[in-house]
């Protein structure tokens, strides 16, 4: 995923969760670098320069997901992606 800001064009390590309301379509939750963004999967997509087949460190959660994994480990994450690039 590519940066944006001081980190534009640089690609790192990214996550966020997915959440397929029945009144909101699919929606982005990225609470991420002290930020509590909510979009569009689209706009998200769009913006973040997404095409919705990257695997290279990027992963994507779904609510329960994420809280299982908070769960399990105790805190927010990153849990499965390489923070070092």
């Amino acid at each position: 995923m590519p940066g944006t800001g001081p980190l534009a064009g640089i690609k790192h390590a990214h996550s966020w969760i997915e959440h397929h309301g029945e009144f909101t379509g699919a929606v982005v939750l990225d609470h991420s670098n002290g930020k509590r963004l909510t979009v569009d999967r689209s706009v998200f997509y769009r913006i973040a320069g997404l095409r919705g087949d990257e695997r290279d460190n990027l992963k994507r959660y779904s609510i329960a997901q994420a809280h299982e994994w908070m769960r399990k480990t105790g805190h927010f994450g990153p849990w499965e992606i390489n923070t070092e690039l």
